[in-house]
């Protein structure tokens, strides 16, 4: 059991330090900048090319139902 938690822990450290810390860095900068858009010291297109992971991982999320839709009605 000791010899599972030596394993796993240095794993779990990398996905952290790799993965789920930069992620976090974006969000807040990305939540940073959209309140200088709603305050009017930014743009929506400023805040698009400044924010690309993150802007890309939100148009993934909410734009594929939203295209899958479109082009059904349209077909």
């Amino acid at each position: 059991m000791i010899q599972y938690f030596r394993n796993i822990i240095p794993r779990l450290a990398y996905v952290y330090k790799e993965y789920i810390k930069p992620l976090g860095t974006a969000l807040k900068k990305f939540v940073v900048d959209l309140d200088a858009v709603f305050k009017g010291e930014k743009t929506w297109l400023e805040l698009i090319k400044g924010n690309k992971a993150v802007s890309a991982a939100i148009a993934a999320i909410f734009g594929g139902p939203l295209f899958v839709s479109i082009f059904t009605a349209a077909g």
